[in-house]
C-alpha cells in the first residue's frame, strides 16, 4: 500500500489537507472512495489512528481511499462552517478526478455522521460521484434540538477540535446549516447511483429509525445494513467497516 499527502484548495482558497491510500493489489486506475469525517467534538484517544484505518481496510480489498480534513478541523485551514463542507468535498473530488491512479468511473464517497450530511448533498449535485455510502447519518436534521448542538459546540470549543466556534452563535448557525442540508430533502437526488445506508443498532446519538427513514425515502438501487451492537462511531467497529469495504468491493471488483 502506498500513502501520499494531498493538498488542495476549496472554492474560497481555504487549504485542505488529506492522504491518498493506494492498494498494492490490482493495477491503476483504481476504484476510489473519499472518506468524509463527522463533526469532531474531542481529540482522538491514544492508539486511535482515525480514518486511516478505514482507508487501509478499503485498500485491503483493492479499493483506494482518501482521508482529508474539512475546514476548521485537523490539518486543514479555515474555521468550521458546515455549509461549506460540501464545497470542501467537491475540492477533494476535483483532486481525485484529476489523479492518474483514480478510476473516474469508480469514484465514490463514504460519509460519517455530519460528514454523511455533507457527502449526500455533494453527491446530489455532482454526477462525478458514482456511489454513496452514508454511515451513521442523521435522517431529518430539522428535528435536531438546539440544546444538543450547543453541547456539541461547547465540547468542540473546549477540546480545540473545531476552530472558530462559540456558544450560542455557532450552534444557531449549525442548526440552520443542518436544516438547509437536510438529508431527507436530497436522498432521492442521488438516484440512479448505488446507495448504502449503514447504521449501528446501538447508536447512542442517532436513532436507528433515522436510517430506516432515509432508506424508505431513497430510490433504488439502495441497501440498508443495520450492524447489531454497533455504536455511533462506526469506524471503530470492525464488523461495520468490513460491511463497508465489502459493499464497495462487490460494487466495483466482483
Amino acid at each position: 500500500m502506498k500513502v501520499e499527502e494531498a493538498r488542495f484548495r476549496s472554492f474560497d482558497e481555504t487549504e485542505l489537507k488529506g492522504y491518498l491510500f493506494t492498494p498494492d493489489v490490482g493495477s491503476p486506475p483504481h476504484p476510489t472512495v473519499c472518506l468524509c469525517h463527522g463533526i469532531p467534538v474531542s481529540p482522538r484517544q491514544p492508539g486511535d489512528r482515525g480514518y486511516a484505518e478505514v482507508a487501509e481496510r478499503l485498500c485491503s480489498v483493492g479499493v483506494a481511499a482518501m482521508t482529508f480534513n474539512f475546514r476548521g478541523t485537523g490539518e486543514s485551514g479555515g474555521e468550521f462552517d458546515l455549509m461549506a463542507w460540501p464545497a470542501d468535498l467537491e475540492a477533494a473530488i476535483d483532486y481525485l478526478y484529476n489523479h492518474p491512479t483514480v478510476d473516474k468511473e469508480r469514484l465514490g464517497v463514504a460519509g460519517f455522521s455530519g460528514g454523511a450530511v455533507a457527502a449526500l448533498y455533494a453527491a446530489s449535485v455532482d454526477p462525478r460521484i458514482k456511489a454513496i455510502a452514508l454511515c451513521a447519518c442523521p435522517g431529518d436534521t430539522s428535528k435536531i434540538p438546539l440544546t444538543a448542538l450547543e453541547e456539541t459546540i461547547r465540547m468542540a470549543r473546549e477540546s480545540g477540535s473545531l476552530r472558530g466556534v462559540e456558544v450560542p452563535n455557532s450552534a444557531l448557525k449549525l442548526k440552520r446549516d443542518f436544516e438547509a442540508l437536510n438529508p431527507v430533502k436530497f436522498i432521492r437526488r442521488v438516484h440512479p447511483r448505488p446507495l448504502l445506508i449503514l447504521h449501528g443498532s446501538a447508536d447512542e446519538l442517532i436513532a436507528v429509525e433515522e436510517a430506516r427513514r432515509l432508506y424508505e425515502e431513497a430510490l433504488e438501487p439502495k441497501q440498508l445494513i443495520i450492524v447489531e451492537g454497533a455504536p455511533h462511531k462506526l469506524r471503530l467497529h470492525q464488523g461495520a467497516m468490513e460491511a463497508l469495504a465489502s459493499w464497495f468491493k462487490e460494487l466495483w471488483l466482483k
